[in-house]
């Protein structure tokens, strides 16, 4: 009966130990999801003020300069008012797709690697500085020069227009 008792107690001490890395595991992966949970935490929360960043700022645009973004299935319409000072209600916009690399091709005539080839899918009305702008944006991938030169563009149409 002792060699029976010697082997329940063993078989106790076992379970005991295995009891105690089980209770260590499981505070360690709680500390750790515990951990990841906080993480996230702050980076929900740090995504949500510059969403709200980019809120104020379009805003911003939107009050200032009465710049207005639509986005479509592949396209995103960029549309100002507040252009012409006769008319300041007046939409001029354009709109661009953005092609992943490899789709479009940079100046060079090859495809560019860092970052997307936007192409001009209409313009209304039509501007005659479209095309070195469109030049500038593709060898410069530079996106809000881009929106301002065409601002610019829309402004000098309506001053030229109303002479």
């Amino acid at each position: 009966m002792s060699a029976e008792a010697d082997a329940l107690e063993a078989e106790r001490a076992a379970l005991a130990r295995r009891l105690a890395d089980a209770e260590a595991a499981l505070e360690r992966d709680s500390a750790e999801a515990e951990k990841r949970e906080r993480a996230l935490g702050k980076r929900g929360g740090a995504q949500a003020g510059h969403l709200a960043a980019l809120d104020r700022a379009l805003e911003l645009y939107r009050g200032a300069l009465g710049l207005e973004l639509v986005p479509a299935d592949d396209e995103l319409r960029l549309v100002f008012t507040q252009v012409d000072a006769r008319a300041p209600a007046r939409p001029f916009c354009f709109a661009v797709a953005a092609e992943e690399e490899g789709e479009g091709e940079g100046a060079a005539g090859r495809a560019k690697a860092s970052a997307p080839v936007y192409r001009v899918t209409r313009c209304e009305p039509e501007v005659a500085e479209l095309p070195a702008l469109r030049a500038r944006l593709a060898a410069s991938g530079d996106f809000a020069a881009f929106v301002k030169g065409m601002r610019r563009a829309f402004v000098a149409h309506a001053a030229a227009a109303g002479k």
